[in-house]
């Protein structure tokens, strides 16, 4: 047997680009984009589930609006921005946002972060509750996963995990999942197999991604089982694989 020199690129089949972006975004104001995760029907329904849970429980009207609940939320925004030890102090003399102070006290600040809801908890089935860990927040979750599915998706991504503040450097998200356990993530794969946990996680986040995607991720997610199976899906996987995974896998 001799070995020849030949070139080891194999034939893939051509990626197809989307356009650069889904809507036009000629003359976007910066509220036109968060209205791609966060919009006015959101808006709406966190200030009527806020209403109504407030009346119920303690028999006072909170009587807040769509508009304040904007309001609120790019309060929020500032502050994340212009970080101060003790939230109060946005509101002392010497350290106030007019932007912030001129919108609400605070006391009506306090008051609706301590009555924001974004559902009405009767109407949460028992066996929903028992199944999905953020049940109290899912219609806000799904509602910035539907904005970040409709962004174009390109030839090159990443998939990883990461924590709350991410501190990392910053991307355009196309997809998501917050974590409940291996067991929720087996639902929302066909065929899981023996991918392990690092392989379910990317099998779930590569499901609205086009075939011939290069998906880059880092040695926990990476195995030659992950790899074969996403090669059956016509995606390409690139990533360290730790030596003990080679040694069970061969």
């Amino acid at each position: 047997m001799r070995w020849r020199a030949s070139p080891l690129t194999p034939n893939q089949a051509q990626f197809e680009h989307e356009e650069e972006t889904v809507q036009n975004r000629e003359n976007w104001t910066p509220l036109d984009y968060i209205e791609q995760y966060i919009d006015k029907d959101l808006m709406k329904m966190i200030a009527d589930c806020s209403n109504a849970t407030s009346l119920s429980r303690s028999g006072a009207p909170l009587n807040t609006s769509t508009d304040e609940i904007y309001h609120f939320f790019g309060a929020c925004i500032l502050m994340s921005c212009v970080p101060y030890p003790a939230i109060r102090m946005y509101w002392s003399k010497t350290t106030k946002l007019p932007a912030i102070t001129e919108k609400f006290t605070r006391d009506r600040f306090f008051r609706l972060r301590r009555s924001l809801k974004v559902l009405i908890d009767d109407d949460v089935p028992e066996d929903l509750r028992e199944c999905d860990k953020f049940w109290k927040v899912r219609p806000f979750l799904n509602r910035i996963l539907k904005g970040c599915k409709s962004q174009a998706r390109p030839q090159c991504v990443s998939i990883d995990e990461q924590m709350i503040p991410f501190t990392g450097a910053y991307g355009i998200v196309l997809d998501f999942d917050i974590y409940q356990g291996a067991d929720a993530l087996l639902e929302q794969v066909e065929q899981p197999g023996d991918l392990g946990l690092g392989g379910l996680v990317i099998d779930r986040l590569s499901q609205t991604l086009h075939p011939n995607t290069n998906i880059y991720c880092d040695r926990f997610f990476t195995s030659i089982q992950v790899m074969e199976h996403m090669m059956k899906k016509q995606m390409h996987v690139t990533g360290t694989v730790m030596k003990n995974r080679v040694n069970a896998a061969v």
